[in-house]
């Protein structure tokens, strides 16, 4: 995650994937304990958890559900 371009605003990120047709960057935090959303990125601007968006708890369990509510802070142009 640290070398993509958005990198530093996302410093607690250990893993980053790349959408090639929406130029976007999204960054997660993983752990022995959880697999979590942080925020994403783009030119346009930047979305950051400040809960991060909880995507899977380990150890899986087969049909494993979970529900939560989740808010963030979005920085973006209007241009």
């Amino acid at each position: 995650p640290s070398s993509t371009p958005y990198g530093g605003t996302f410093p607690g990120a250990t893993v980053a994937s790349y959408e090639l047709n929406g130029n976007t960057y999204t960054y997660y935090y993983t752990s022995s304990s959880v697999f979590q959303i942080i925020g994403l990125a783009a030119s346009s601007g930047h979305y950051i958890y400040p809960s991060p968006e909880v995507f899977a708890q380990y150890p899986l369990t087969y049909n494993q559900q979970f529900t939560a509510n989740y808010n963030g802070i979005g920085y973006f142009s209007l241009d």
